[in-house]
């Protein structure tokens, strides 16, 4: 047997194919994607929840604003409210008042001398 036949066909027997260099590259090309693509996607996370959280503390202070108005209003309308009960009520004993002015007795001394005293204001006044 000579040497250059046990060198050739019978050596790439004795040692296998050798490794696939072409297979490795592919394998290395997808792995460096995948690395590139998970980076970006956590990039995109940690910019979402920045935004998010801008988002949310706006929302608050628009909330806030919001609910400083309203109980600024609810106060004033339970002011208005307050004031016209009151306006109504003493607006009610006006008229009360007036619907008892035919049941009294105006023939009184007082009576007369209260009336002579406005008309001499009065009539000297105007």
């Amino acid at each position: 047997m000579s040497v250059a036949r046990f060198a050739g066909a019978e050596m790439g027997k004795m040692l296998g194919h050798g490794p696939d260099f072409g297979s490795m590259g592919q394998k290395r090309a997808l792995l460096d994607g995948k690395e590139a693509v998970a980076g970006i996607q956590g990039d995109s996370y940690i910019e979402r929840a920045g935004i998010q959280a801008e988002a949310d503390v706006e929302s608050a202070k628009l909330t806030g604003a919001a609910q400083s108005k309203l109980a600024s209003a609810q106060q004033q309308g339970g002011l208005f409210a307050s004031l016209g009960s009151s306006l109504g009520g003493a607006l009610g004993g006006l008229g009360s008042l007036g619907g008892n002015i035919g049941n009294m007795d105006v023939s009184t001394p007082t009576w007369n001398t209260a009336r002579n005293e406005a008309n001499s204001f009065f009539g000297a006044n105007m």
